[in-house]
């Protein structure tokens, strides 16, 4: 059981880094479709490009932010989650969800209060399907992070 849900938490965190990887490397491509969207406007339709540069390089930070994220689960993951420790089990809990939960709101919010298309529709199937990975690589294990003899491991 331990070892299915290290394995679905290591597809989550490997998706979140290629995510962040790719806001990294390519910014304009990450925020074309969901910019146009919210604006009406084409990249080419911004005359100074020091906006263009700002937009982009607000874009890398949240990437780099998400690469630390994703390069802090896969430690956690490696260093507590494989050996049912529970604070590992916590840390991925409040972290992982937090961050998927909170993506996920702020996109369907954006849906419905302020018109945003479809590219952001299959935004939130993807973080709709993480949310759900995360969570059952939470429920899984379960009682191996919770049971009675876990508690006298963890301690020590």
């Amino acid at each position: 059981m331990l070892r299915v849900a290290v394995i679905i938490l290591a597809t989550v965190v490997a998706y979140a880094g290629v995510f962040s990887i790719i806001n990294i490397i390519m910014p304009r491509a990450m925020m074309g479709t969901v910019f146009e969207s919210m604006t009406g406007m084409t990249f080419e339709g911004i005359r100074d490009s020091e906006h263009l540069e700002k937009l982009e390089s607000g874009q890398r930070i949240m990437g780099i932010l998400g690469l630390i994220a994703a390069v802090a689960g896969a430690i956690t993951l490696c260093l507590g989650f494989r050996k049912a420790r529970r604070w590992a089990w916590w840390a991925f809990l409040f972290a992982g969800v937090f961050a998927w939960f909170w993506g996920l709101v702020y996109q369907i919010w954006g849906l419905i209060f302020e018109g945003i298309t479809i590219s952001v529709r299959s935004s939130i199937l993807l973080q709709s399907i993480s949310m759900i990975l995360l969570l059952v690589g939470l429920l899984v294990p379960y009682t191996i992070f919770f049971a009675k003899s876990a508690r006298k491991t963890d301690e020590e």
